[in-house]
């Protein structure tokens, strides 16, 4: 390549044409060369993209098996229904025993009969436990 301006240029044209190909030929090789590690830094951008993305997904299903095994853990304890704590505790159960208000109501229903006396029991089977929450102290 013949460009120094100090000095005459004594070169022919065809070897001036000459140069310029061989110019113009190294300057689209490099520009091929700029395109293609330009091209190869845009798959390795969406490679990390899509990599990124997944282990985003995976945390997702994580954080989701993390909820449903907490939701599963807790779905039969007890909670206030003031502060939605589980830190709740028995206070004490409470046992029905013969009623003289329902055995009086059911002998006067009857007309007197001993089987009124009878509804003084009914309900007896049943318990109720109270539960008291340890933070904000509401007896449930």
């Amino acid at each position: 390549m013949r460009t120094q301006p100090r000095f005459k240029d004594t070169c022919t044209p065809e070897e001036i044409a000459k140069d310029k190909e061989e110019r113009d030929q190294k300057f689209e090789e490099i520009r091929e060369q700029a395109k293609a590690r330009e091209a190869e830094r845009q798959a390795t951008k969406e490679q990390k993209r899509e990599a990124k993305i997944q282990k985003n997904e995976l945390k997702l299903q994580k954080n989701q098996l993390k909820i449903q095994k907490y939701q599963l853990k807790n779905r039969n304890k007890i909670k206030c229904p003031k502060c939605r704590s589980t830190n709740v505790q028995p206070l004490g159960v409470h046992k029905k025993s013969f009623s003289v208000g329902k055995a009086v109501a059911g002998t006067v229903v009857t007309g007197g009969l001993k089987v009124g006396t009878l509804a003084g029991f009914a309900g007896k089977g049943s318990k109720k436990t109270d539960f008291v929450c340890m933070n904000c102290g509401k007896t449930i």
